[in-house]
């Protein structure tokens, strides 16, 4: 049976490693994208399928990747980690509570928070808008937003399996990665998108996005004011979630809806179209 000591070891380098594979993604992505085709320079356009191809595919991985949401946490988990500052920030943050006052508190914000996250990534997908077939846009983002959610908090599940951290608490070995904050950044991720799907002004974009962003973070710290979770496993969470969110929706979405443009030579007829698939 390992001692504490080497448990902590064991925990550290499973963050750093994990930090260290999502802020490398972020760092080579540009250079990957800088050596892909242009989109509409190798083949004729054609309407996109429910299913990806697989340029979609590579594309969302490469942007999910990019996105600030995926490298910065998954960088401040990797110093916090090689720094050994996990055990110190979390003992902080269990004896002072600053947010949420006592950890039984954490523990009731924690659930409140998270339901309003999900909450919010339902209504904004309810709320998407589109010249023709908004429902069934609609209806396509509910089902690939709550598909990235599973497919988030599913990969969370499997690794806290195989790192098997021991919680702050000692109640269990399933600490790594938090299986709260890993969903709450997926719903964020995805809220996000609809906004930027959405015809509205800067600062209802702004107010917005901040909103669901701060429920997010405070999910996350809510775990560790309540002794569930170290700051690395609701960073690395919120790396995953982010990326895992942004990567499934932009692979079937698009980042801003998958767009075809259609040009019509004939000199009886000529015509230029810009339109959105889904």
């Amino acid at each position: 049976m390992s001692c504490p000591a080497e448990r902590t070891v064991l925990g550290s380098a499973n963050v750093v490693a994990m930090a260290v594979v999502i802020f490398a993604l972020g760092a080579l992505a540009p250079a990957a994208a800088a050596g892909a085709p242009e989109a509409g320079t190798s083949q004729p356009v054609e309407h996109e399928r429910f299913w990806p191809r697989g340029s979609a595919w590579r594309e969302a991985a490469l942007r999910a990747a990019r996105d600030p949401g995926t490298w910065v946490p998954a960088g401040m988990a990797g110093v916090i980690a090689v720094g050994g500052w996990d055990q110190e920030i979390s003992d902080w943050a269990v004896a002072n509570t600053p947010v949420f006052g006592s950890m039984e508190n954490a523990a009731t914000w924690t659930e409140r928070l998270h339901a309003a996250g999900g909450i919010g990534m339902i209504a904004t997908a309810l709320a998407v808008e589109a010249d023709e077939h908004p429902w069934r846009l609609r209806g396509k983002t509910l089902l690939v937003e709550g598909a990235g959610a599973i497919a988030s908090a599913s990969t969370a599940e499997i690794l806290k399996t195989v790192t098997g951290r021991e919680r702050p608490d000692g109640s269990s070995d399933t600490s790594f990665p938090s299986g709260h904050a890993t969903p709450a950044f997926a719903y964020a991720a995805a809220s996000r998108r609809n906004l930027d799907a959405m015809r509205l002004g800067r600062g209802w974009r702004i107010g917005l996005t901040a909103g669901f962003e701060t429920l997010a973070v405070g999910t996350a710290w809510a775990r560790v004011e309540a002794q569930k979770h170290y700051p690395t496993d609701v960073l690395v969470g919120a790396a995953l979630g982010n990326y895992i969110s942004l990567f499934v929706h932009d692979a079937f979405l698009g980042s801003s809806g998958n767009v075809f443009v259609s040009v019509n030579v004939d000199p009886g007829r000529p015509s230029f179209r810009v339109a959105m698939s889904f």
